[in-house]
């Protein structure tokens, strides 16, 4: 830190993509922000250098702190720290063997520079993220929505062009990978536009906006629950926890509990928790999945309470007050009346365990006290702002309340 140079930063770069992946995000999160301080004292992102080696070097290695920046930025819902602005050109799209410190080919090549395909497919959905974060006055009201509409339908063509448009059974193992990528992105940035992880000033989205968050958000689910093929089995390590769209699920559900989408997406949305969700207490893997826990346990009982016969899949609700901690009789019921709900989405989705349950005790009660862990005024909270105001009818509200 005191004496920087490109080697060094390319070293610990490299450290905090292993950090994010095995440890978490909370330290990694908060290491990035060194990062884009080291990098600033290099002076990346500016290149001013004459050999073309250094200057690729040193676009590689700013491309990749600004895309953790945005990874940090989703993994914690917080806004990016380095803006589009200061993006600079970006990295060429050459295989490795066309770099070295003698210099840069950029002859036309025989075959597509596979090396850089990936990076180059997150670097142009990184690129367009910042570009959806760039800061508003209220003044500027919804004057700004139908740029911003055409930024992501002008990304979700390139993308669909430049890399979605190969044949699965001749393509290489990078390009199916770098295609079913490309796939999943172009969804979620139609939804970080209307469901940013991040609390906003003023409300960015009109009224008129008809596009459906909740569906769109249970397709990303369902494609992520089924099992992917041999192709992309190189890069299993590459996992997405896709926490943000099972957010974005739930909410909704909040507000539309009942009926066939709602069913599928709460039988996803159930999936995914039970996929996913930590089985450990440590503090950095339950920053996010606690409110989630939450925020399914609080869809568990509005749609309890609706129709029992309807909903017959799902159980009463664990009911949390005072400091007495989750009865164990609602606990056993939710066990009980929730198998076949566990068995639709063992089916849909390939679970190996249809009957496990959702440990609540362990989300809400603090194992050494046996006694619930929220504080009054989360109790409060729990049940009542999560509610969502359902009479209201505008759901980037509800959306914003919940961040």
């Amino acid at each position: 830190m005191q004496a920087p140079d490109v080697t060094k930063l390319q070293a610990f770069v490299i450290y905090l993509q292993g950090l994010r992946m095995h440890k978490g995000h909370a330290l990694s999160w908060t290491l990035v922000a060194v990062a884009v301080r080291l990098a600033n004292a290099l002076g990346l992102g500016t290149e001013m250098h004459t050999s073309a080696f250094q200057v690729e070097i040193r676009r590689r290695l700013w491309y990749c702190i600004c895309l953790m920046d945005t990874q940090a930025t989703l993994d914690r819902g917080s806004v990016p720290l380095v803006p589009a602005k200061a993006l600079g050109m970006p990295p060429l799209i050459i295989n490795d063997a066309d770099i070295s410190p003698s210099g840069v080919n950029l002859q036309p090549m025989q075959q597509p520079a596979l090396d850089m395909l990936f990076s180059s497919m997150v670097f142009d959905a990184m690129c367009c993220h910042k570009r959806l974060c760039a800061s508003e006055s209220p003044e500027d009201g919804w004057r700004t929505w139908r740029q911003k509409v055409e930024l992501v339908a002008a990304f979700e063509q390139s993308m669909k062009e430049r890399y979605c448009m190969v044949d699965d059974a001749s393509a290489s193992p990078i390009e199916v990978f770098t295609k079913y990528g490309a796939q999943s992105i172009c969804v979620n940035m139609h939804l970080l536009l209307r469901r940013p992880p991040y609390r906003q000033e003023h409300n960015a989205v009109p009224p008129w906006d008809d596009f459906d968050c909740m569906q769109v958000a249970t397709e990303v689910l369902e494609r992520d629950l089924r099992v992917c093929g041999d192709p992309t089995s190189p890069w299993a390590w590459k996992q997405w926890i896709p926490w943000y769209c099972l957010a974005i699920v739930l909410a909704e559900l909040l507000r539309a509990p009942a009926g066939p989408m709602a069913d599928r997406s709460y039988a996803a949305a159930r999936a995914t928790f039970s996929r996913y969700a930590p089985t450990t207490r440590e503090a950095d893997a339950r920053t996010v999945w606690k409110p989630i826990a939450k925020l399914l346990h609080r869809v568990n009982h509005m749609r309890s309470d609706i129709s029992p016969g309807v909903l017959s899949t799902v159980g009463p609700s664990v009911v949390i007050s005072g400091s007495t901690g989750i009865d164990s009789t609602s606990t056993s019921s939710i066990n009980a009346n929730s198998n076949e709900l566990h068995k639709l989405s063992s089916d849909s989705y390939g679970l190996l365990d249809p009957t496990s349950d959702i440990d609540w005790n362990m989300w809400f009660v603090d194992a050494e006290a046996g006694t619930d862990t929220l504080p009054s005024d989360e109790q409060h909270a729990f049940s009542n702002i999560l509610d969502l105001n359902p009479e209201h009818g505008v759901s980037f509200l509800d959306w914003d309340l919940l961040l």
